[in-house]
C-alpha cells in the first residue's frame, strides 16, 4: 500500500463557535497560522470569499493542495 500523501496543516487551534463560524483559541508556533498573523479571539469569517460556518468548511478550504495560497476574511476578537 501506498502512504497516505501528507496533508498541509495550518497550525490554527479553532473551535466552533455556538452563533456559527470558527474562532481562533491560538495558534502552534513557526505554524503558517502564525506567520499569517492570526491571534487568539480572531473570528474566521471567510476563506478565498467563502463563508467559514465551522471547523468542518474550514479544514475543506484549507486543505485542497491545487491552491496552497489563501485569502483569509477575519474580525478581531
Amino acid at each position: 500500500h501506498a502512504a497516505p500523501a501528507a496533508r498541509p496543516r495550518l497550525g490554527l487551534l479553532a473551535r466552533d463557535r455556538p452563533a456559527g463560524g470558527v474562532e481562533v483559541g491560538g495558534t502552534r508556533p513557526d505554524s503558517p497560522a502564525a506567520r499569517a498573523g492570526f491571534l487568539a479571539g480572531d473570528l474566521v469569517e471567510a476563506i478565498d470569499g467563502h463563508p467559514v460556518r465551522g471547523l468542518a468548511v474550514l479544514s475543506v478550504l484549507t486543505s485542497a493542495a491545487d491552491h496552497p495560497a489563501r485569502t483569509a476574511t477575519i474580525r478581531r476578537g
